[in-house]
């Protein structure tokens, strides 16, 4: 679990066929990752949380 304090909006994108993930807190790019389930989702944005800070 990550102990960073940040939103992390999940979304299906039925264009793409997967999850999206973006961080509100971060504005200038809307999506910063992707996973093909949402638990994979939750994962890869954690691991993106973590290059962002």
């Amino acid at each position: 679990m990550s102990q960073f304090k940040y939103q992390m909006l999940i979304q299906w994108s039925e264009e793409d066929n997967c999850f999206l993930v973006g961080f509100p807190d971060f504005p200038r790019q809307s999506w910063r990752t992707h996973g093909d389930t949402y638990k994979e989702a939750v994962t890869n944005g954690i691991e993106a949380l973590e290059s962002l800070i």
